[in-house]
């Protein structure tokens, strides 16, 4: 009779080590990425411009990567540089510099995307490191372009995992940037390594199964301690 308590015990906690897993499992696409975003259009911008003695840029948009837009001017001894370089569809880099000369010299590099798609997942995720300094900044904007509701609007941080709810079927507008700005005296670099996805909403299955695995356990050891 207690062999075969403990043979049910050791059933119940493979059960419950099971259900466990799978729970663990239906979590995972929140973590890493479930899938590719299914982009219709999708564009990139690379984006250089300084002032020395008068403005000039270098401008680079497209599909295929790598970009890199860049100037460098001098007048007097000084001098206003920037560099705007999307390597890859995972890293973003812009920097500048300038010193003093014809006046107040300054710099500005600007990396950019801008992409819509049809959502097939109700999650959109994005995740980033940033890394920047005095002068740069950087920023993401999505909107449902459906129901025209902004869904996420703000500043980049240092690392972060973003999930923004989308509805099946709407058109979603995802854009953000990198801008590095340098005025006068100094130099400024950022850059943005990421990654988006698209992801199930398992919210509902979690709770199945967790809610069903804790009521069964529950019920067993209940049973066990009558007995």
């Amino acid at each position: 009779m207690h062999q075969i308590k403990g043979d049910n015990d050791v059933r119940m906690k493979l059960v419950l080590s099971i259900a466990a897993c799978f729970t663990i499992f239906l979590c995972l696409p929140l973590v890493s990425a479930a899938d590719v975003v299914p982009w219709d259009t999708e564009s990139y911008r690379a984006f250089a411009q300084e002032d020395v003695w008068y403005f000039t840029s270098d401008e680079q948009i497209g599909t295929v990567l790598p970009l890199n837009a860049s100037v460098d001017e001098t007048c007097l001894g000084g001098y206003a540089v920037a560099d705007s370089q999307i390597t890859s569809t995972s890293m973003f880099v812009a920097s500048g510099g300038a010193s003093g000369g014809c006046g107040a010299n300054h710099s500005t590099a600007i990396a950019e995307f801008e992409g819509t798609y049809t959502a097939n997942n109700p999650l959109f995720q994005f995740s980033y490191d940033y890394t920047s300094d005095y002068g740069s900044l950087g920023g993401i904007y999505i909107a449902n372009l459906t129901t025209s509701t902004i869904l996420l609007n703000q500043s980049f941080g240092s690392s972060e995992i973003l999930y923004v709810q989308t509805a099946i079927g709407d058109e979603i507008f995802v854009q953000f940037d990198l801008t590095s700005a340098t005025c006068c005296d100094g130099g400024s670099t950022a850059t943005l390594d990421y990654n988006m996805a698209v992801a199930p909403e398992p919210i509902s299955s979690i709770l199945f199964v967790a809610g069903g695995t804790l009521l069964a356990g529950r019920r067993y050891f209940k049973r066990k301690k009558k007995a």
